[in-house]
């Protein structure tokens, strides 16, 4: 380790490499990772603050060209040439850099040429220094990850921990480490730094552009995670946690659009990981590290936070200061559920949690998650991201438990004054109190999201089997939340029902959760003027009753024995696009529901009031809307998953020739999904339609191939759907033209799907 190259990215690598080694592999690199840590330890100390330039380095340089210059790694003397000399000054003004760590930087990049061909040697030097920057800070961030605290344990020994603890603890207590992660934060800047580097002429290629920009992004996301880490695990300081807020009130948004950069979301969850009480819910005792969390422990935080939050007169970001105001708030309802000797610490501001969330209900604080926040790919990948926004909402729900309440009276109100405008064609007015339908549909996409890869959901449905993370002490903030769920669909006014399907369908992710629901809505409700009923037997029989008032003479009746009835021409009644939207959001929860319990699937499929599959198809083969048809043929695709319900359904799709697979001898029209699909979707250029029909025939022939269908007039049975996808979908699927560019490879995605079984599969 000692002869370890002193130029500004050989080390950083070193020491991060060290600690990757030692996390991966255990206690046999204890004594390496102490030793480095020792040696590195002024990096730490001052964090990212370069050698400086001085004269008597630049003195060295100049006389470097006759006589050398001496090398920390090696015993001789480097001679150098003029270029070598030249472009050592360059970096050393541009960074800031001592002569010689820039001649060390060009000599260490030079040998790394050949792993970065066609840039020159002082390019090379540029991506190693910023590499190296982004190597510390790295570890900083891994170290602080591993710190023992409240928020998560690691799985590493003892030794490994403790050495890391007290290492880290020492950085936060003796060299202020937490307060220069601020100060970098605050300072790097990426268009100042992108003129900087153009102004010195340090960019090559675009690629070498987007790899420095892409290392000083890195680097500035390592730098918050270090901060969030040491937040989550030990709590901030009172001073840092004030700084904090001040800097996020400065704070300008760069991402295009005015959505919170990753950066500043990284920020805000370390100031609201900093008086997070959270713990309180799950440890039976009050353990050392929650005794010593500063919101706890220090007499003077709640106080001094509440007025420095009240003292920022203006903020950058929208709506930041409602959410951080909700949120502290929040921490003062829980606190009085705290034992009495941590209240002790916040009683002259506990009284003032309604009226900071009041503020934050003003400012529209539902707005901010929803269209903000949860918009964040971030919030999903990033665990304890998730589970502190899934808080935030909990928290609410269960501790303002009377605020719910009013804000589900408001909704009423809002409701019945929209539904007065509208019978009067006059628009609403644009005033009127949301907070309670914004509150679902925070709901719902904090767990429907397709972006979400831990499950909390089952939290809402009652006590259940409790697991390592979500078993609290009490149940009662299950029984709260189940109560919400159950209670908000009592007397539901129209301008809700979408809002509140989207919700149960958001929580209906897991089999736990899909049974519950299951059952919920079994219970009849009775609907009265101008509200909705939310049951499955108010879904299925209107379902039955838009296709009956729907189907024409163009033989859309689909009998229970799969024949196809000839009637006379009617009027159809044509389903109003508020209508279309209702129902898309009634089988998106018949989607949750058969996704994740197949005895539920079956259920819905065989109940023979309901006559799911027929009415579904149905539907499908009627003058419905598009995007209403491609959401039904998703939620047949989902009904689809069992054997018995695939058997169903392919029954009734052959008997409907919705998709053409035989001749047919008629002389009226005839619905084809294939026809719809070339002459309306190529033209919208969407292609919703295309998705649900190529997912509905996957999950049909995995389930359940038949062997023959048409009293085995085909076989294989699925030639003609097979031909059909070939023909309209998979040969000319690359040419159209796409909306949204990403909806051509799914749909690639999915014909290959389809395709690879039926080879994998086929047996000659």
């Amino acid at each position: 380790m000692d002869a370890v190259t002193e130029d500004m990215w050989t080390p950083y690598k070193h020491l991060y490499s060290v600690f990757q080694t030692t996390v991966s592999n255990g206690s046999s690199y204890t004594a390496d990772l102490e030793q480095c840590l020792k040696k590195y330890k002024p990096s730490f100390t001052n964090l990212m603050r370069n050698p400086a330039r001085s004269e008597k380095s630049r003195n060295l340089l100049r006389s470097a060209l006759n006589e050398g210059v001496p090398i920390q790694a090696q015993s001789r003397k480097l001679m150098i040439s003029q270029d070598l000399a030249d472009e050592a000054v360059i970096l050393s003004d541009m960074f800031d850099l001592d002569e010689v760590f820039a001649v060390e930087l060009l000599c260490t990049a030079q040998r790394q040429q050949k792993h970065h061909p066609g840039l020159s040697r002082g390019l090379v030097a540029v991506l190693l220094y910023y590499d190296g920057r982004k190597a510390i800070s790295c570890t900083l961030r891994d170290i602080f990850q591993v710190v023992s605290g409240v928020s998560w344990n690691t799985e590493l020994p003892k030794e490994i921990t403790g050495l890391v603890t007290n290492y880290a603890e020492g950085l936060v207590d003796g060299s202020n480490i937490l307060g220069r992660l601020l100060e970098l934060l605050d300072e790097m800047d990426v268009d100042k730094e992108f003129a900087m580097l153009t102004t010195n002429r340090a960019f090559g290629s675009q690629k070498h552009q987007n790899q420095v920009l892409g290392l000083y992004e890195d680097i500035s996301k390592a730098l918050g995670m270090a901060l969030f880490n040491w937040s989550a695990q030990r709590g901030l300081p009172r001073h840092i946690a004030i700084r904090l807020l001040r800097q996020l009130a400065s704070r300008r948004n760069h991402d295009a659009g005015g959505i919170m950069d990753d950066v500043t979301l990284i920020m805000l969850m370390a100031l609201l990981y900093a008086y997070d009480t959270s713990i309180l819910l799950i440890a039976e005792d009050i353990n050392e590290h929650t005794d010593r969390l500063p919101i706890f422990s220090d007499h003077k935080f709640a106080e001094c936070f509440l007025e420095e939050l009240y003292a920022q007169g203006s903020w950058q970001a929208p709506r930041l200061n409602a959410i951080i105001a909700y949120s502290f708030g929040l921490t003062l309802a829980s606190l009085r559920h705290a034992p009495a000797q941590l209240q002790a610490t916040t009683i002259s501001t506990i009284n003032r949690d309604e009226m900071l969330i009041d503020e934050a209900l003003g400012a529209q604080v539902f707005v901010f998650l929803h269209s903000l926040l949860l918009e964040k790919d971030m919030v999903y990948s990033t665990e304890f991201f998730y589970r502190r926004v899934h808080l935030l909402i909990t928290d609410f729900i269960d501790f303002m438990n009377s605020k719910v309440t009013e804000l589900r009276g408001r909704a009423d109100e809002s409701s019945h004054t929209i539904i007065s405008f509208l019978n009067e064609g006059l628009e609403p007015p644009p005033n009127l109190d949301t907070n309670f339908e914004l509150l679902m549909l925070c709901v719902a996409k904090m767990h429907g999201d397709p972006r979400v890869t831990i499950r909390l959901c089952d939290e809402y449905w009652g006590p259940g089997e409790p697991t390592n993370c979500t078993a609290y002490k009490n149940t009662s903030r299950s029984v709260s939340l189940f109560k919400f769920i159950s209670l908000a669909s009592e007397l539901l006014p129209q301008t809700l029902f979408k809002s509140y399907l989207k919700m149960i369908s958001g929580l209906t992710r897991t089999d736990f959760s899909a049974r519950c629901a299951f059952n919920m809505l079994r219970v009849h409700q009775m609907a009265t003027g101008g509200q909705y009923a939310v049951s499955w037997d108010h879904f299925f029989t209107t379902l039955g009753n838009y296709y009956t008032s729907m189907r024409n003479d163009f033989h859309t009746n689909i009998g229970m024995s799969g024949e196809t009835f000839y009637r006379t021409r009617s009027t159809p009644k044509a389903i109003t696009q508020r209508e279309a939207e209702h129902l898309v959001a009634v089988m998106g929860i018949i989607q949750a529901v058969a996704e994740h319990d197949e005895v539920s699937r079956i259920m819905i499929c065989e109940q023979p009031n309901w006559q799911t599959p027929q009415v579904l198809l149905g539907l499908v083969a009627c003058a419905t809307p598009l995007f209403l048809k491609a959401e039904i043929l998703q939620t047949l695709a989902a009904l689809a998953k069992s054997k018995e319900t695939a058997r169903v359904i392919w029954f009734h799709l052959e008997a409907s020739q919705i998709i053409p697979t035989a001749p047919v001898l008629r002389s009226y029209g005839q619905c084809s999904l294939l026809q719809e699909m070339e002459q309306i979707e190529s033209r919208s250029e969407q292609y919703d339609l295309t998705r649900g029909i190529l997912q509905l025939l996957y999950t049909l022939m995995t389930t359940n191939l038949p062997k023959v269908f048409s009293g085995g007039q085909r076989t294989p049975a699925y030639e003609g759907y097979l031909k059909s996808m070939i023909n309209e979908v998979v040969l000319k699927f690359y040419s159209r033209a796409y909306k949204v560019p990403s909806e051509k490879w799914q749909v690639g995605a999915l014909c290959q799907e389809l395709l690879y079984y039926l080879l994998a599969t086929y047996r000659p």
